[in-house]
């Protein structure tokens, strides 16, 4: 990725201006040369509704610009050992971006972050907020309104009580 700065006055980042790709054909501007002329204000708007309508049209907006969950997906890095998503991965993270359900690792999508599988198996387990009992790895998890994990079918010891067990 090249150096990043406003196409109009090069100040950037490093410099405490915050960049947005609403100039001509999504380059990268700064607050203060966007709405500098009435022209750079309406190409402005013009790009900051592009993006809102690829937003409804299902895009990830980042700071260059809407893309796809896909391409957010495959953009990203394991938070542990900062390995590429596998494809089921990519997929898993791009399918939480579209719903909003949390993607591998648990965390909500608005945290752009994920676990890989391996770093994932090394990590503790899951405990069900329903019967306190840990999910076995690679079992089926779900999550209840507030976004804590369970089971994703009935609870073991329930189960077990059905079954005369317990």
């Amino acid at each position: 990725m090249g150096k990043r700065a406003c196409i109009h006055c090069g100040k950037g980042p490093s410099q405490g201006v915050e960049l947005r790709p609403y100039a001509a054909g999504g380059a990268l501007t700064c607050f203060r040369c966007a709405h500098e002329t009435p022209e750079r204000k309406a190409e402005a708007q013009r790009q900051m509704a592009a993006a809102l309508g690829a937003l409804e049209g299902g895009a990830v907006l980042t700071s260059d610009g809407p893309q796809s969950p896909e391409a957010v997906a495959a953009g990203m890095r394991c938070d542990t050992c900062k390995n590429e998503p596998s494809s089921v991965e990519v997929a898993a993270i791009a399918r939480s971006l579209r719903t909003g359900a949390p993607p591998p690792g648990g965390r909500p999508p608005e945290i752009l972050g994920f676990l890989c599988a391996a770093c994932a198996l090394k990590s503790r387990p899951y405990v069900c907020t329903r019967c306190s009992q840990p999910i076995a790895l690679g079992g089926q998890i779900a999550v209840d309104a507030a976004g804590r994990p369970r089971h994703a079918g009935p609870c073991p010891d329930w189960l077990a009580a059905l079954r005369g067990e317990g």
